[in-house]
């Protein structure tokens, strides 16, 4: 390539550094401080690594602002999520295939209401599909054998059984997250390639029942990223 122009390389991003902390290069930090919400470059992994912080808001702005800045030929989510379904269990490693902000609707005596049947929403044009983001990207062959997961997102971690029984209710998910689809809505709206790639480190139950394995959701999550990255 000529010019000033940079290889197209591929972005990875996570929410904590913790989640990825055991890819090569990468490491915990000794700090509290937030991240910088600037990609850096991992020398081992040969990819750009970005660091929103938890949440829907700090993900969408930081991930728009990396997309945009450098361009990309892939981006991909990393992360830990809780499991709604039993055959989701703690430790596996699945390709989430669409995902939808699960808050975003009307709540009422009567129930809650979910956006894409509210007139104001626009949860009905792309790039939703009803509500849902399901972004197109040539899947890499090493997350085929992934078991795919439907996935909801949501600021608030759900440990309340009536809550938990709503989303399960509502949208059938498999899984839940605080980011993944601001990652996708982001990644859709730029028209950039992306992927998100979980492990399940708990249930969505009452948290003293929820049988967290945080470390080996992470543990596997790395090695899967690890012996596969060189593939993309």
């Amino acid at each position: 390539m000529s010019g000033n122009v940079e290889p197209l390389t591929v972005l990875l991003v996570a929410a904590t550094r913790s989640e990825v902390s055991l890819l090569p290069g990468v490491g915990s930090r000794d700090t509290d401080d937030p991240e910088s919400g600037l990609p850096e470059f991992i020398p081992a992994l040969g990819t750009d690594l970005l660091i929103t912080g938890p949440g829907i808001a700090a993900t969408v702005f930081h991930t728009t602002r990396a997309l945009i800045l450098k361009p990309y030929r892939l981006a991909m989510n990393l992360g830990v999520a809780g499991s709604f379904v039993p055959e989701f269990e703690p430790g596996m490693v699945l390709r989430v295939i669409r995902d939808r902000f699960a808050d975003l609707g009307s709540e009422s005596s009567g129930g809650f209401t979910t956006g894409e049947n509210l007139p104001f929403t626009g949860l009905k044009l792309p790039p939703y599909n009803q509500g849902w983001l399901e972004p197109e990207t040539v899947v890499p062959e090493f997350t085929k054998n992934l078991p795919e997961a439907i996935a909801i997102s949501s600021d608030t971690i759900h440990t309340d059984p009536a809550s938990v029984n709503r989303l399960r209710v509502l949208f059938q998910p498999g899984i839940e997250t605080m980011e993944g689809a601001a990652f996708f809505y982001a990644a859709a709206m730029l028209g950039v390639p992306c992927l998100q790639i979980r492990a399940v480190s708990n249930r969505v139950a009452p948290r003293k029942k929820a049988g967290w394995d945080l470390e080996t959701a992470v543990e596997n999550l790395c090695r899967h990223v690890t012996e596969n990255l060189c593939h993309l």
